[in-house]
């Protein structure tokens, strides 16, 4: 997965959006949203694993930006 980050700071949200590869290759991706008010998605993934990848980007990225 290689997610990038985006906020909306008016609104709070952060816009995650991601790639995932196979062999170098794009298969899928997409947008999760998180609420940076109430630290809660707004749209999360439904597979656990890209979740995680998603929850550990996030917490990070929040570490280097506060």
């Amino acid at each position: 997965m290689r997610p990038v980050a985006s906020s909306d700071s008016p609104n709070r949200i952060l816009c995650l959006m991601y790639v995932c590869e196979r062999d170098h290759h794009p298969v899928t991706r997409g947008e999760l949203k998180f609420d940076l008010t109430t630290a809660t998605w707004l749209r999360g993934h439904y597979d656990p694993r890209i979740q995680k990848m998603a929850e550990c980007f996030l917490e990070s990225y929040l570490k280097k930006n506060s």
